[in-house]
């Protein structure tokens, strides 16, 4: 696996070396990643399962926030420890306390402990940790132009990964259970490590920046220093802040279907029926985003680019919640999050990886990995202030929520132009 400091060899290997290490890189990390997010959509369903009925829609909405408030203590530390260790050693060691904690929350469960709360909020900061150094590597291995042919297959990986860990978890949930699907997930995990190992760090990109020189220093220093970084960093928190809260909204429709079907069927547990409706919602969200990877987005990059393809999520999420603003019923706002997740999953996250290739080594790993961990979960803290603010002091109904959520995704589509612009600069430079 590339190291932090590895200077880049592209410039001086043999073009025929280059094309097969960009094969052989994109092919492995395709792997790896489908691994990756096979065991993590195993976990999705349990950690929703567990988390609704140990407590509800607004218990999970301060999780999330209560994760972002971890990662502003955990990321300082975490940027120390990359910066002083090489980026193979410390994902090494954040997957193996990773798959001891499934371990652990397994054997826990399994004693009659109530964990849904705790397993949230962990599961939460260790999975942005391990997919933000997942695509910090892909980022330091390939350039611009080589990024933008091998990025829609490596994320093809990831989608398709990701739908089958759903249909798995939706056909085994009662029969496996919650920790069951917590050891399975901790195996997967192991392989996906084990292909990384494979990885060829000698096709590293020539460095460059879009701009002046990105300053010596990491995490949110560099973010905060960086005009560009810190751009992207915002548009991070604003889509998440967006996404969250219609994740609230879609909590409690779930809840009280469930709570509907448990009525009519005594039998059925309601940790398994809302397990199951998770599991479903996430397979159609990942079978979609699998979709938009293979159909649509090798189109969109190749005749808008970045700035295209970066616009459709915001544009969607303007529509959806219109829709859901007039129509706030269960089919009306799960549909609207399963296109808005999709998307977000598809098109959105690639074209925000995409907008990383330009910068060097340093900003890709520290400032990457700073602002899909800390900056992401900001996004979610806001979310958890809103809804207390919004639910629990002033008592508004769902509605402010969508209104919110409305005049976000309205600002970020001028910040993803801005973005794309500087994008469109630093591309021509290299």
């Amino acid at each position: 696996m590339l190291q932090p400091n590895d200077p880049p060899m592209s410039r001086t290997l043999h073009p025929d070396f280059i094309a097969h290490s960009e094969l052989r890189n994109t092919i492995l990390l395709g792997a790896s990643g489908f691994l990756l997010m096979l065991a993590y959509y195993l976990l999705r369903p349990v950690r929703e399962a567990l988390v609704l009925t140990q407590g509800d829609e607004e218990v999970r909405s301060y999780a999330v926030g209560a994760i972002a408030l971890l990662l502003l203590v955990v990321i300082p530390l975490y940027g120390r420890w990359l910066k002083a260790r090489p980026v193979s050693e410390v994902f090494s060691c954040v997957l193996g306390c990773f798959v001891l904690m499934l371990t652990g929350f397994a054997s826990a469960g399994a004693a009659g402990l109530e964990i849904g709360l705790l397993f949230f909020v962990c599961l939460g900061s260790f999975s942005l940790l391990l997919v933000a150094q997942f695509w910090a590597t892909a980022a330091m291995l390939f350039g611009v132009d080589s990024g933008q042919r091998a990025f829609p297959a490596i994320a093809a990986g990831l989608s398709l990964g990701a739908w089958m860990g759903c249909q798995l978890a939706s056909r085994s949930f009662a029969s496996a259970g919650p920790y069951g699907l917590m050891l399975m997930a901790a195996a997967i995990l192991a392989m996906s490590l084990a292909v990384q190992r494979f990885l060829d760090p000698c096709a590293g990109p020539k460095e460059s920046t879009p701009g002046k020189p990105v300053p010596p220093s990491i995490g949110l220093k560099l973010v905060w220093r960086n005009r560009y970084l810190l751009k992207i960093a915002i548009l991070v928190m604003l889509l998440n802040w967006i996404e969250s809260a219609g994740d609230f909204l879609l909590a409690g429709a779930i809840r009280t279907r469930a709570e509907q079907m448990a009525a009519l069927m005594p039998a059925l547990k309601n940790d398994v029926l809302i397990g199951e409706l998770y599991g479903d919602f996430f397979g159609w969200v990942c079978l979609l985003g699998l979709l938009l990877q293979l159909l649509v987005v090798p189109r969109l990059f190749r005749r808008g680019g970045v700035r295209t393809t970066a616009l459709l999520l915001p544009l969607v999420m303007i529509a959806g919640y219109a829709v859901v603003g007039f129509l706030p019923i269960f089919s009306a706002i799960y549909l609207v999050k399963a296109l808005e997740a999709s998307i977000n999953y598809s098109t959105q996250s690639l074209s925000r990886h995409v907008m990383y290739l330009p910068l060097d080594s340093t900003a890709k790993c520290h400032g990457k990995t700073t602002i899909e961990t800390l900056f992401w979960r900001l996004g979610d803290l806001l979310q958890a202030f809103m809804i207390y603010l919004f639910v629990d002091r002033l008592e508004l109904s769902s509605l402010a929520v969508v209104m919110m959520n409305l005049a976000l995704a309205a600002g970020s589509l001028f910040l993803i132009k801005s973005i794309c612009f500087e994008f469109a600069g630093s591309a021509r430079r290299t």
